[in-house]
């Protein structure tokens, strides 16, 4: 089935489509020529935020990641965070009803905060468990 639209509202679609290519190509490379790059996998598509080959990430470069300006680092970073969350609660910490997100966000800025260089070349999953362990048990109030 063929649809025509009217003049103006094809215009107004052309300047969208426009503007969504732009964002999508043109923002992402000059942003590339000035930033460090991350060692956090990029996604192959816009969807894909999650990437299995973000293994082996030490304290220092998740640190580097969570605290990055790009955006699309942080939320990188803040998935991996969120596994290691998910998998750990209730194990090695408490849990979300016992313990607020941001609290946990906060605590784990204040410690990863204070590595020391050895420390950074550790696996960032262990270095956040051990975080988590040590603010948020579970059977007392931090």
């Amino acid at each position: 089935m063929l649809v025509f639209m009217h003049h103006s509202k094809m215009s107004t679609f052309r300047g969208l489509i426009i503007a969504v290519l732009s964002a999508a190509f043109v923002a992402p490379m000059a942003r590339a020529a000035t930033e460090r790059p991350s060692r956090l996998s990029q996604p192959l598509t816009p969807t894909q935020n999650v990437i299995i080959e973000n293994t082996g990430i030490t304290a220092g470069e998740f640190w580097e990641a969570y605290t990055s300006e790009n955006s699309d680092h942080r939320r990188r970073a803040e998935l991996f965070l969120l596994g290691i969350l998910d998998a750990t609660e209730g194990v090695s910490w408490c849990d979300y009803r016992t313990y607020k997100t941001i609290t946990i966000d906060e605590r784990l800025y204040s410690e990863l905060r204070k590595l020391v260089a050895n420390q950074k070349d550790e696996r960032a999953a262990k270095v956040i468990v051990g975080v988590l362990s040590k603010s948020f048990p579970c059977g007392r109030s931090k």
